[in-house]
């Protein structure tokens, strides 16, 4: 078997692998977060429109609500987006690794006017070098 095609494998298996993590961890406590800052929200807009006594406290509890979920939704999408570069980073060393246990030669190629990076094995088959790590973000929930 050409190693071209068992480093395939092992790219697509690797790619399902952290992809598979992601969306069983990351996702799920994202979108938590996500639900309990809208709840947190609408109960604090509901109390300042229900329950406060002036204009100006009123006021001043809907800008505090709308300062408080700015402040958690940009630290949200900033954990988030370090936990996905952790796993990008884990990818890409494993993909380098392996290229360098199978003894491969890197080389840079034009296809359909993207730059596409293949290796190139010593038993002459090549095959195509993940440059980054595919995350479809329409998994997460907006606030």
């Amino acid at each position: 078997m050409k190693t071209s095609k068992v480093f395939a494998a092992f790219r697509q298996s690797i790619s399902m692998e952290i992809t598979q993590a992601i969306a069983d961890g990351i996702v799920p406590e994202f979108n938590a977060e996500c639900a309990d800052i809208r709840r947190k929200f609408d109960d604090t807009i509901t109390f300042a429109t229900t329950e406060a006594a002036s204009d100006n406290a009123r006021n001043k509890l809907i800008d505090l609500a709308h300062a408080m979920r700015k402040s958690r939704i940009l630290d949200l999408a900033k954990r988030r987006n370090e936990a996905i570069d952790k796993h990008r980073i884990h990818f890409l060393g494993d993909v380098r690794e392996r290229l360098t246990d199978y003894n491969a030669e890197m080389v840079e190629d034009i296809e359909g006017g993207k730059k596409v990076l293949r290796a190139k094995f010593p038993d002459g088959s090549m095959a195509k070098v993940p440059q980054n790590l595919f995350v479809n973000y329409d998994q997460f929930d907006r606030v």
